[in-house]
């Protein structure tokens, strides 16, 4: 099987782990428990990397993708309210 890389943005949660949590509940509900659904259901954790300018969001990531692996962590940032996973998800 594959790999394909994701971003995730969680508004309104006061914790990356609150943030986590309802993103993989939501990939559950939307794509099922397929360990190969492409969503951030498939990684195990997160890994916070700090908070980061709005601006510099995209080239962050960009940047930092490559950091992770699948059945991994994935990475996390914050941004304003903002809580954002990415790095690769099974497929």
């Amino acid at each position: 099987m594959g790999a394909i890389n994701f971003i995730e943005v969680v508004r309104g949660c006061d914790s990356p782990e609150d943030a986590y949590k309802e993103a993989v509940q939501q990939a559950l509900y939307d794509c099922g428990h397929d360990p190969y659904n492409g969503t951030i259901s498939t990684t195990r954790g997160f890994k916070f990397l700090g908070e980061i300018e709005k601006n510099d969001v995209e080239d962050y990531i960009d940047q930092h993708t490559d950091d992770f692996d699948k059945w991994e962590a994935c990475g996390c940032i914050k941004s304003e309210k903002d809580y954002i996973f990415f790095g690769w998800a099974a497929c």
